[in-house]
């Protein structure tokens, strides 16, 4: 979510006029701090909000400025211009140094504990179980075939490390690449996308039970990408 609240603290996460990310905390008598964190990202207001959660122990995660991965806007160390930086598909994902405290973030990098799983990510949203567990989604994969899939990680706060939930697929095209995806579209006969944006939402009930719904839209010619056609629950 854009905003979320611990110990009585509340967090949002949101662009600057210069698109950078940032964030503000509101402490319990009612003062408030910010950070940017990074940036430029790109001039896309579509897909570059960022979103903020708080793991068990109280440490900040932030993530956002994706479409496809991280391709961002930074400046080029010999013209002093903002660039394209080279695309990868990587994650943009940051933890606070401390607990509660918004003044200093890590970024989360490949082979860190708390770098998430997954690749191509555009949609990230963060959210939290009644135990105090931190969920992250988000829509990974590519709008052309093979697949393009809606992934769910669960926050291990107490290991600080995540776990990719649902089935493991394999990239037909990059074999030693190992997707895990909640759930997944293929491209139907004659159709030459499996293009579905990521609408979801979690909710936890009293059980803790898991619910999560996802507004995708039917191939063919009654799709419509904006407003769905369908909820998948």
């Amino acid at each position: 979510t854009k905003i979320t609240t611990h110990n009585g603290c509340v967090y949002v996460a949101y662009l600057d006029q210069e698109r950078f990310i940032c964030i503000q905390k509101m402490d319990r008598e009612g003062g408030t701090t910010s950070n940017r964190i990074f940036g430029p990202v790109m001039n896309d207001r579509s897909h570059m909000a960022p979103v903020v959660g708080v793991d068990g122990n109280g440490y900040v995660h932030v993530t956002g400025g994706m479409h496809y991965g991280n391709a961002f806007r930074e400046n080029d160390p010999e013209t002093g211009k903002l660039k394209l930086r080279p695309y990868k598909g990587l994650w943009n994902y940051f933890i606070s140094d401390k607990p509660e405290d918004i003044g200093n973030f890590t970024a989360q990098t490949p082979g860190m504990p708390g770098y998430p799983p997954g690749w191509l990510t555009s949609y990230p949203e963060l959210y939290k179980d009644n135990k105090g567990r931190l969920y992250l989604t988000s829509r990974q994969g590519s709008y052309k075939p093979p697949f393009i899939g809606g992934a769910i990680a669960r926050y291990d706060h107490e290991a600080k490390g995540w776990t990719a939930l649902g089935g493991e697929l394999t990239h037909p095209r990059r074999r030693r690449r190992k997707l895990t995806y909640a759930l997944w579209f293929e491209p139907g006969k004659d159709e030459p996308t499996c293009y579905q944006k990521w609408n979801t939402w979690l909710q936890f009930d009293g059980d803790n039970t898991l619910h999560l719904a996802w507004k995708v839209n039917a191939l063919g010619p009654g799709r419509n990408w904006n407003t769905g056609t369908h909820i998948m629950y």
